[in-house]
């Protein structure tokens, strides 16, 4: 228990010190008559004062020590009834002086002697306390009994449990929770601040739907702390709007923590994000095995920054990360002046930035970044524009589902690549309400794609429908292989190639009338109508540069054809990304701060969600004669992450 300090109610004269001193003494003796009714066997009552109340005190004042020989005294001259609730409550106080052989040595004695409830709990708080301090998580959640079963002057000892137990990482909203209850019992200015700063860390990386999930009705201090982040995401970009949040805030959480520091962080930040750039860094792998793909993206943004006239006064770094390490890398190009960061490139390196709490710039990402159990919420600088394969299935299913297709069937290579966007399609339909009634896998290096199609379309079922038939009856008979019949539209992921051996197959297995839908692979970006008539028909997302007719007289793209010539062919949707990621440096604070708005880009019409993924609103086509024409139009949707 930690003292209270007593106000006078309105419209009631303020006591007298000598009134205020007995009423100080008459709640310490009930606070203490209320811990001995749990604790020592309801042996004290509101007008005599338990034994333990001096040992209460002494906690209270900070004496761990003294307070631990008082209960040691209690269990040598109490009953047997109620030494075993002493022994109990001065092994959490051995805990509390970090006194850990002695904790050690009350719990063994408890063994032999009899508890009360509380005197359990207690004595399971110890045990949870201590196998924490030695990371066994499981079993320290396991023994931690609930917080209201334990005597109010050990909740500290819960506290520190908890965040023990949570230190692993496996409930970041666990650990934030617990640090907060921790800034109670805090005293020392640097302890109390370095724990705020770790809790700021902890909410900072919930996810939107843990903060939602954990925001309580009252307005309680953890509460206070959650909507200080959903503040900051919500209104990133717009300060004016974010402060008149905060003023509200304030009014209904009055001296909260957050005050201390953070609503101004967060206000600056907002502010941040809107105030044009200065000295921009340019993080790409520009050597080794990713060097040609880095090589691309960095041409389609230097072109861009050039044809876009930039103002002469911005600073352009371009830095190699390859063989580099990010965190370090990103703090040296910081405390080079950088206050807009483009890149990295690679899912690995963005990673290792989040991991390492290094982003503290408006920072593009030109990945993805997906929080997980054992991977944090991206910080609020953080956004991400991908060329995801992910998020063009998840794209192809909106397209799939808005056609008014809601039974389908996907064929994917059997390797990663194609699992993850199996698991994609699959995830995104079905969360639509369509059904995938079937998923096959090709070989990626395969030539024959018969089998796979066959098992995709039941083929391989009714072909042995027909065998049994015949071994069973003896005699020759006529018959016809059919396939299923309930398919609306299959989803087929793949390469160019692999797309021209699956088609054929597709229409030989009658399933020419059945529409097929594919992401941008299928099409290698350079015409070549002689091999592309193999799949004619298929429906496939890509972005406007590649696809979009009248993308051909544009300035940049014809600027990039004449001095790229030779390289265009491959990497025309990496010199894309480039072109854009450039273009978002001036645009992603006003499309973040302005839900709805929307950028006509060259990977495709882009939008920045809440949770600052840019999104990519593809454009649809499909092959005729070998060639890529633009279909109608489809439902809008988004190459973007799914809602988190």
């Amino acid at each position: 228990m930690y003292p209270v300090p007593l106000r006078p109610l309105p419209g009631i004269a303020s006591p007298s010190t000598h009134q205020i001193a007995r009423r100080v003494a008459q709640a310490l003796a009930l606070t203490a008559a209320v811990f001995l009714l749990g604790c020592a066997g309801g042996a004290g009552t509101a007008d005599a004062p338990p034994p333990d109340i001096e040992a209460q005190q002494l906690i209270n004042a900070g004496k761990l020590k003294e307070a631990a020989t008082e209960y040691l005294r209690l269990a040598a001259d109490a009953d047997p009834a109620t030494a075993g609730d002493f022994r109990a409550a001065a092994a959490n106080v051995f805990i509390l002086n970090n006194n850990v052989p002695a904790a050690r040595q009350q719990l063994k004695l408890l063994e032999k002697l009899k508890l009360s409830q509380v005197g359990t709990a207690s004595a399971s708080l110890a045990r949870a306390r201590l196998a924490a301090a030695e990371q066994r998580t499981a079993d320290a959640l396991q023994l931690l009994p609930p917080q209201s079963a334990i005597p109010p002057t050990l909740n500290r000892v819960h506290v520190d449990t908890r965040m023990l137990a949570y230190a692993d990482g496996t409930s970041p909203l666990e650990l934030a929770r617990a640090r907060a209850e921790l800034d109670a019992y805090l005293r020392e200015p640097n302890a109390r601040r370095n724990n705020l700063e770790a809790l700021w860390l902890s909410v900072s990386g919930l996810t939107t739907p843990e903060i939602e999930g954990a925001k309580g009705v009252a307005p309680d201090a953890f509460t206070g702390w959650l909507q200080l982040v959903e503040f900051g995401r919500l209104y990133a970009g717009d300060a004016a709007s974010l402060q008149s949040a905060l003023d509200v805030w304030r009014v209904r959480f009055p001296g909260h923590a957050g005050n201390d520091g953070f609503t101004t962080r967060l206000v600056e930040r907002s502010e941040r994000l809107t105030r044009p750039a200065t000295h921009v860094a340019l993080l790409l792998p520009l050597s080794g095995r990713f060097a040609r793909a880095g090589a691309a993206v960095r041409d389609g943004f230097v072109a861009a920054w050039l044809h876009n006239n930039v103002n002469p006064n911005i600073q352009l770094t371009i830095v190699d990360t390859v063989d580099k390490n990010a965190v370090s890398l990103f703090q040296g190009v910081v405390a080079n002046g950088a206050d807009f960061v483009v890149g990295p490139l690679r899912k690995a390196t963005i990673a290792a930035l989040v991991a390492g709490n290094a982003v503290n710039v408006p920072t593009l990402a030109l990945n993805a970044y997906s929080p997980s159990a054992d991977r944090p919420a991206p910080p609020a600088d953080l956004y991400q524009l991908a060329l995801s394969p992910e998020m063009e299935a998840r794209e192809v299913a909106r397209k799939i589902w808005f056609d008014g297709h809601h039974n389908a069937v996907a064929i994917t290579p059997d390797n990663d690549w194609g699992q993850r966007v199996s698991d994609a399609f699959r995830d995104a339909f079905t969360n639509l309400g369509g059904r995938v009634l079937e998923a096959a896998n090709f070989a990626a290096t395969a030539r024959d794609m018969s089998d796979p199609v066959k098992q995709l379309l039941n083929i391989d079922n009714s072909e042995q429908r027909i065998s049994s038939m015949r071994r069973l009856v003896r005699v020759e008979m006529k018959s016809e292989v059919r396939r299923r019949q309930d398919i609306d539209a299959i989803f087929m992921a793949g390469f160019a190639n692999q797309a021209r051996l699956l088609r054929p197959q597709l229409r030989f297995h009658r399933a020419s009338g059945v529409p097929v839908y594919a992401t941008s692979h299928v099409y290698g970006g350079v015409p070549s109508p002689d091999r592309d008539r193999d799949i004619d028909g298929v429906v496939f997302g890509d972005m406007p540069w590649v696809v979009e007719p009248s993308m051909q007289g544009d300035a940049l793209i014809r600027e990039m054809n004449e001095f790229w010539s030779e390289t265009m062919a491959g990497f025309a949707r990496l010199f894309a990304l480039g072109a854009d990621a450039q273009a978002l440096i001036s645009r992603v604070g006003p499309l973040r701060a302005q839900p709805g708005t929307e950028y006509a880009g060259y990977t495709g019409t882009l939008s920045v969600r809440p949770d600052n993924v840019v999104e990519r609103r593809l454009t649809w086509a499909r092959f005729s004669k070998g060639l890529a024409e633009l279909a109608e139009a489809g439902v809008p949707g988004a190459a973007g992450q799914p809602d988190q």
